[in-house]
């Protein structure tokens, strides 16, 4: 992974047309998030022209999960805010997408990110060949916005709402509510915060959260939290401890122990999915013994294994159920690889 370097030379208004206000980061804020704020300051009446002030474009900049040019944000705000790539890791989704792909992917996603290449961001992050879409809906916790609302003045949008998968706040363990401003329609390009964001939800009671959807959670934020310096890259590795894994709980075939039995493991896996009951907006939970089996080869079968990290994270999570005990099991020294399936 590179190392944070400083911005490149990009085209810069005239310091008498900038705003002298500086606003800084608040705790686990997006890019997006960042720049709703300023919009609400900046005096513009439309949000191209916040676009156009921070991004040199009317519309690039205002993607809300991983944004581009951030060459142009960053020297917007003199570097103050951090250098391009410090940006994208600290403040986008980004590092949710780079352990699992190789060190040329992650770095070309970077550099596309910072504006210093031009190319499809989602297709270099394996996106738009996954079976998870590559729509990231807006999320937020409404305790968190009255939360810091008083303790900031402002809501804002959480990095680790936004994370694919993520569906409860684990700060109030309550569901998280998907606005539906972004998604399509007039303000698909505007500038918003969630106290201003629509909804089409009901908040679910706590007390009806699956402990399959809880520790789906945890493993998705300990993951994230692990930061995108871990390098998963190395797939057949990948692939050889999860199948350890799987014939360490009894999944082994009765009359070749060292072989995987398909079929009991496809229908356990099902059981296990049919319990994601808040994450209705995860666009690919397998609902029959076919699609499973389809999920588990995306997690033991090596060639073309360049999956989306959410089919990873379910897995972990139902295998390995924490993602420190995937650590643990993928750290240990390699031994001969067992066979897959009998």
């Amino acid at each position: 992974m590179p190392v944070f370097t400083s911005s490149r030379h990009v085209p810069t208004k005239s310091r008498k047309d900038m705003h002298t206000r500086r606003l800084s980061w608040l705790p686990n804020e997006t890019v997006f998030s960042y720049c709703s704020r300023w919009h609400a300051i900046s005096g513009h009446t439309a949000a191209h022209q916040t676009s156009r002030d921070i991004f040199q474009h009317d519309q690039v900049g205002t993607a809300h999960d991983l944004p581009t040019r951030l060459n142009y944000f960053a020297a917007r705000f003199d570097n103050e805010l951090g250098v391009p790539e410090e940006i994208a890791v600290k403040h986008t989704i980004v590092p949710y997408f780079l352990p699992f792909l190789s060190d040329k992917r992650r770095k070309k996603a970077l550099r596309v990110m910072c504006g210093e290449e031009k190319a499809h961001l989602k297709y270099h992050l394996g996106i738009l060949t996954s079976n998870q879409g590559a729509s990231h809906p807006l999320k937020f916790c409404p305790h968190c916005v009255e939360q810091d609302t008083e303790n900031y003045g402002t809501s804002y949008w959480h990095i680790t709402h936004q994370l694919p998968g993520s569906a409860i706040c684990l700060t109030h363990q309550r569901p998280l509510i998907v606005a539906t401003d972004k998604v399509s329609g007039k303000r698909r390009f505007h500038w918003l915060l969630p106290s201003e964001a629509h909804h089409n939800c009901s908040e679910y009671d706590p007390t009806d959260i699956s402990l399959q959807t809880s520790a789906l959670q945890n493993v998705i934020h300990d993951f994230f939290a692990a930061g995108c310096l871990d390098d998963y890259s190395n797939h057949q590795r990948v692939s050889q401890t999860n199948l350890r894994q799987l014939l360490q709980k009894g999944f082994g075939s009765k009359r070749r122990p060292q072989s995987l039995d398909w079929n009991q493991t496809s229908k356990a896996f099902l059981s296990w999915l049919s319990h994601l009951d808040q994450c209705s907006y995860i666009d690919f939970i397998p609902d029959t013994v076919k699609k499973a089996s389809l999920l588990l080869q995306r997690n033991l079968i090596t060639r073309g294994s360049n999956t989306h990290p959410l089919n990873r994270l379910l897995f972990i999570t139902w295998a390995f159920s924490s993602w420190a005990n995937f650590e643990d099991k993928y750290a240990e020294p390699a031994k001969p690889e067992p066979q897959q399936v009998e």
